[in-house]
């Protein structure tokens, strides 16, 4: 079937496979996941939109309102997801929602802290920059300030964590 539409979320959820156009020229075609994660591809997906699909497996439901999952990197925790344990869910995370430690955080109100390494840093026209991380299978991207990189010496291959509060993955960002 052939869907055509320019909301991300929405490709993130529903598509396997997308076509990436721009100006009525191709730019990219190939397989969701990869596509909506590559950090080359932000100004045609819109900076807004820039993050990263993680396949998951629901694994817990608990009495406060928080669904467990587990990714390729470690647990994932979530507002609950309405389906059976055991499911495949794909949970989309913008790359705005996603903070870099290059040390172990503790002690802090954020529950998903995911270790990854650094694949590349891509400076924007602005103040900002994307990082494209490799969290165990999954790839994740990271909008955070130049500042920011320089003062964490943040390069390519560099051991890092990944901090996504849980509030912050909408349910609109999840498919089952």
């Amino acid at each position: 079937m052939l869907y055509v539409s320019h909301s991300v979320p929405e490709l993130a959820r529903l598509a396997t496979d997308i076509v990436v156009m721009d100006a009525g020229k191709l730019v990219a075609c190939g397989p969701a996941s990869d596509l909506l994660s590559d950090p080359s591809l932000v100004p045609q997906l819109g900076l807004a939109a820039a993050g990263a699909s993680v396949l998951a497996r629901l694994t817990a439901q608990s009495e406060d309102g928080l669904s467990t999952l587990n990714t390729s990197a470690g647990q994932l925790f979530l507002p609950r997801i309405e389906a059976p344990l055991g499911s495949r869910v794909r949970v989309r995370i913008l790359a705005q929602d996603v903070m870099i430690s290059v040390q172990k955080p503790e002690q802090i109100s954020a529950l998903n802290i995911l270790p990854c390494h650094i694949i590349s840093l891509r400076p924007g026209d602005g103040p900002g920059m994307i990082v494209e991380l490799n969290s165990g299978n999954d790839r994740l991207l990271a909008r955070i300030t130049a500042r920011s990189a320089k003062r964490l010496r943040l390069q390519p291959d560099l051991a890092c964590y990944a901090i996504v509060k849980t509030l912050s993955i909408r349910p609109a960002e999840v498919a089952i």
